[in-house]
């Protein structure tokens, strides 16, 4: 339930953070140093195993490019051209692009509810970016919102990769 509350809060402080005049790049630094900080020390007091292979450190280095420098850029890149509302309501897009991206590696099976539900998110999500209303504090800029679909299809790679 933290975690919900964090992430659902988490496009409107940026986004206040963002027009307060904060860089991108540094809210991005100070980000992905202290979740590294966290995950260090988490990793050391309660995971024992070691990586072995090689293998397994590129495929590290591809789940953090997708997970976080890809995903997270673009995060904060699209909420500071868009609104909050637009980047929270465009993640319904993760779903998507998960299911398509596992169903082209073949880690899903396709079954018709399945589509249904995708045609319905992303006939969503394009009336949420194509129908814009004036004078709405909710309209968003359009690159702002191709950006968090960016940081969408990242997220969801990663999401697969793992």
């Amino acid at each position: 339930m933290a975690v919900a509350i964090f992430y659902g809060v988490n496009y409107f402080t940026y986004k206040i953070a963002i027009d307060d005049g904060l860089n991108n790049f540094e809210v991005l630094g100070v980000r992905c140093f202290l979740a590294t900080g966290v995950f260090v020390l988490f990793h050391s007091i309660f995971i024992k195993e070691k990586i072995r292979e090689r293998k397994d450190y590129v495929r590290l280095a591809i789940c953090g490019f997708f997970g976080v420098s890809l995903n997270q850029t673009f995060f904060l890149w699209g909420l500071s051209r868009t609104s909050p509302v637009h980047a929270s309501s465009l993640m319904i897009m993760v779903p998507i692009f998960v299911f398509v991206l596992a169903l082209l590696t073949r880690q899903e099976a396709p079954r018709i509810g399945k589509i249904i539900g995708l045609v319905v998110a992303a006939g969503g999500a394009y009336l949420l970016v194509t129908l814009r209303g004036k004078d709405n504090a909710a309209t968003g800029d359009l690159l702002g919102d191709l950006f968090i679909i960016i940081n969408a299809c990242s997220y969801a790679s990663y999401l697969v990769l793992v």
